[in-house]
C-alpha cells in the first residue's frame, strides 16, 4: 500500500511539473535574447491575440528583463496578416480547426466567410463518416446477432433514414466543395 501511496505521488509530481514547464512561455535565455519582432510574427501567423505580449511580460518580469510591446506589436501585425489570409482561413476550416478571428477588421469578414466554407465540407464529410459508420454497425447487427422481427424492422426503418440521410448530406458537400471551387478554392486539397 505504501509503495502504490509513493507511485501516485511521484505520478502527482511528474504530471505537476510538466504542467507548470508548459505555462512558463519564456524563459531567462529566451527572455534575454528575444527577437521581439520576430515573436509577434510568429505568434500573429498562429492566430494568437495580440495581448499574448501580456504573458513574456509576465515571464520576463522573474528576471527583470522588459518586453519590448512596439516591436512585438509591429511583428504582430505583420504576422496576423498572414493568418487572416481567406486561403488560410479556408484550409483552418477544412481541417476542423476552430479559426479563432483575432483578425483586423478589414479581414475579418473574408475571413470568417472563407473559414465557414470550410468548416462546412469538414462538417458534411464528418457526418456522412458517421452515417456510413452507424450503417455498417447496422448490416453487421442484421448478420451477426439473432434479432426479433421487430428489431430487424426497427433497424431496417433507422438504414433507410440513414440513407436518406446520407444523399442530403452528400449533395451538401457537392454544393459545397462547388462554392469552394467558384470562390477560388480550386488550388487547395479538399
Amino acid at each position: 500500500m505504501m509503495l502504490m501511496n509513493n507511485k501516485l505521488l511521484l505520478s502527482v509530481l511528474s504530471l505537476s511539473l510538466m504542467f507548470l514547464s508548459a505555462c512558463a512561455t519564456l524563459d531567462e535565455g529566451e527572455c534575454e535574447t528575444a527577437n521581439w519582432f520576430e515573436l509577434g510574427v510568429k505568434d500573429g501567423e498562429k492566430g494568437r491575440k495580440e495581448s499574448t505580449y501580456t504573458t513574456y511580460r509576465k515571464d520576463c518580469s522573474e528576471y527583470n528583463i522588459d518586453v519590448n510591446v512596439e516591436e512585438y506589436r509591429t511583428g504582430w501585425q505583420s504576422g496576423i496578416v498572414s493568418y487572416c489570409d481567406a486561403d488560410n482561413a479556408f484550409i483552418l476550416g477544412i481541417d476542423g480547426n476552430r479559426g479563432i478571428n483575432y483578425c483586423p477588421l478589414d479581414l475579418r469578414d473574408s475571413f470568417s466567410s472563407a473559414h465557414s466554407l470550410g468548416y462546412a465540407i469538414h462538417s458534411y464529410r464528418k457526418r456522412i463518416d458517421q452515417i456510413n459508420y452507424r450503417v455498417e454497425e447496422i448490416i453487421k447487427i442484421l448478420v451477426e446477432e439473432e434479432l426479433t422481427q421487430e428489431e430487424k424492422g426497427d433497424l431496417a426503418n433507422e438504414r433507410a433514414d440513414l440513407k436518406d440521410e446520407l444523399i442530403d448530406e452528400e449533395q451538401r458537400l457537392i454544393d459545397a466543395i462547388r462554392e469552394a471551387e467558384y470562390q477560388g478554392y480550386n488550388n487547395i486539397a479538399y
